[in-house]
């Protein structure tokens, strides 16, 4: 019951000595198509190409932190020619990519319907888009550049991407910060924003958890 998870969620927070986990907010994939695109960064050592990293974390439900890793050796093609990610199994374990997720092309599958979903915010053109675009601005990187890196080609830090949802956010005229002068931004915001995208598409519990890599119901909500 909810009363019986909130009594969780509190007995884990005075474990880790802290307060209880602010619910921050979700990024609205639909709206990503409005983002500002090109190659500068949104904020100072954060990535290139942010609106493709805002897509992409969409759609992979990713952390800020899983962004930050990830590299191109950790791209592939599933056997139907779907770009996909070699993701975490689980938060606790930073280290261990063990789990393929891959989407469709959204032109291709709403080709019927072209109006579904806007070909700005397709996964899959996205991803494809961003790897050739790594490839060509850090040769010298090879599969161990970042998928999403610096204007240097170093790997963005974990507040410089969450301050990159920050700036994403405002592009859309969503707050920085809430009424009490806290943040509106945390690094789950994709993750939280991708699912709830894919909830109101119609897409089974089942799927979203696969791709989310959850065992029980996914709470990115």
């Amino acid at each position: 019951s909810e009363r019986t998870r909130l009594s969780s969620d509190a007995a884990k927070a005075v474990k880790r000595r802290r307060g209880p986990d602010r619910r921050t907010m979700a990024f609205p994939l639909e709206a990503a198509a409005g983002l500002r695109t090109g190659r500068e960064p949104y904020t100072p050592q954060g990535p290139i190409r942010s609106a493709r990293m805002i897509v992409i974390g969409c759609w992979w439900l990713l952390r800020e932190v899983e962004l930050s890793n990830i590299s191109l050796k950790d791209v592939s093609l599933s056997p139907e020619g779907n770009p996909q990610l070699l993701l975490q199994v689980s938060k606790s374990d930073t280290s261990a990519l063990g789990e393929l997720r891959s989407h469709e092309c959204a032109s291709e599958v709403n080709s019927n319907n072209p109006g579904c979903i806007d070909n700005r915010i397709c996964p899959a053109c996205n991803l494809t888009s961003q790897i050739a675009d790594v490839r060509k601005q850090f040769p010298e990187l090879g599969d161990l550049a970042p998928l999403f890196p610096g204007i240097d080609g170093s790997r963005p830090s974990k507040s410089a991407v969450i301050q990159t949802f920050a700036e994403a956010g405002a592009q859309l005229g969503l707050p920085k910060h809430r009424n009490n002068g806290s943040d509106s931004w945390g690094g789950r915001a994709l993750r939280r924003g991708g699912a709830q995208f894919l909830a109101a598409a119609g897409v089974d519990v089942w799927r979203n958890q696969a791709l989310a890599r959850h065992s029980s119901a996914d709470r990115e909500r």
